[in-house]
């Protein structure tokens, strides 16, 4: 999955990952383990605070952040002076899953996070829905009932 993950959103030795979302979850800790393996940088925040998040991209400069869609929420929902009080910009990657995106918060991310990639990537790690089937490498073929 680290090397796919890696190829699919362009994680390399530049980059930086701000983890502040539990590392429980699949999606965290798979992000961690991509950027360790490209080469990259990883930094742990001892808990998700929204505007204690603000500060360690100001202070930090991360280039990659993921949070499930209701963080950005609660982050991006700060007054627009608390916003306006930190430097997003060394964002180059923002991702989200975990949970459904509401529109609204899609919009917020996009009004915030001007010059960056975003990706929700809710689902990303389903191999097998309802009516799925394909041919692997050697002719194996997974097939749902």
């Amino acid at each position: 999955m680290a090397v796919s993950t890696c190829l699919e959103l362009g994680i390399n030795n530049n980059d930086t990952f701000l983890v502040v979302a539990p590392m429980y979850g699949a999606a965290a800790i798979g992000y961690a383990i991509s950027t360790l393996m490209a080469g990259g940088t990883m930094f742990i925040a001892p808990a998700f605070v929204p505007e204690e998040t603000l500060k360690l991209i100001d202070a930090y400069h991360p280039t990659f952040i993921f949070m499930v869609p209701i963080m950005y929420d609660w982050m991006l929902s700060l007054p627009k002076e608390t916003l306006a009080k930190y430097d997003l910009s060394s964002i180059r990657l923002v991702v989200a899953c975990g949970a459904p995106m509401h529109t609204s918060i899609f919009q917020k991310m996009i009004d915030h996070f001007k010059t960056t990639e975003i990706y929700n990537m809710l689902g990303a790690s389903d191999i097998i829905g309802p009516d799925f089937q394909t041919t692997l490498l050697g002719g194996f073929e997974i097939q749902s009932t």
